[in-house]
């Protein structure tokens, strides 16, 4: 639904509409329904679950269904957090949806924009309401995922605006973190922003550039279904025999 596109397969005279963008209602209903998923509170595990998951015993290697773990054998009460926090927002941050989100604000300024996104996503990451230490690992887990994600996108996205927004969404918030009261997280944070903003440029790793259709001949094969009428039917010089 975010940077959504509604489309059907018109034909010609029929007085249908081809293509149009999600309303914004529904995609800012989506944009919170998707900020609760990152909420501490949503994320965190019941202590009678923590209690529950002993380290695997002697003999029983991990599986792929497993969580991954900075704990050693012991159960990470953090990491089904990250993975979970990770499915969210790579899925909304997405390049191709990010260069939606700028384009239907370019045409339609009432519509959620990139920019809009990304400040929904760091009030989740660094206001969002922690009730214990707990839940304030959680937040600061969430907020290194969205950090991460929105670097990625800055620096390989292909289109350009999604790379200069995502550029200046993090050098705004860098300075925000300058001015929060310090704690570990957040000036890991900074620090790592910074030195993502101030590295080398590479030209080895631009993002590729867009060029025109071939042009003449216009046109494709023909789709594959038609290779069913072969042999009963060829087309041969320009019609069907």
């Amino acid at each position: 639904v975010m940077g959504g596109v509604g489309y059907i397969y018109a034909a010609r005279g029929d007085g249908l509409r081809p293509v149009w963008h999600i309303a914004s209602e529904y995609q800012n209903r989506a944009l919170d329904a998707l900020m609760r998923t990152l909420s501490p509170s949503e994320l965190a595990l019941p202590t009678s679950v923590l209690e529950a998951i002993p380290p695997r015993p002697p003999g029983y290697g991990r599986t792929r269904e497993l969580f991954p773990r900075y704990t050693g054998s012991a159960f990470d009460a953090l990491t089904p957090a990250f993975v979970a926090a990770s499915h969210t927002v790579n899925n909304i941050l997405t390049a191709d949806r990010a260069a939606r989100l700028v384009e239907q604000k370019m045409l339609d300024p009432s519509m959620p924009g990139l920019n809009d996104v990304l400040q929904r996503l760091f009030q989740a990451a660094f206001e969002g309401e922690a009730n214990n230490s707990y839940e304030t690992a959680i937040r600061n887990t969430v907020a290194g995922v969205v950090i991460e994600r929105v670097k990625s996108l800055a620096e390989t996205a292909p289109m350009m605006q999604v790379r200069a927004q995502s550029t200046l969404a993090l050098r705004t918030l860098a300075g925000r973190l300058a001015e929060m009261e310090p704690s570990g997280t957040s000036v890991l944070l900074q620090l790592d922003i910074r030195r993502f903003l101030g590295r080398p440029y590479d030209s080895g790793q631009m993002p590729s550039s867009v060029s025109a259709p071939p042009g003449a001949p216009i046109g494709q094969p023909a789709m594959d279904w038609l290779g069913l009428l072969e042999p009963w039917c060829t087309w041969i010089d320009g019609e069907w025999r």
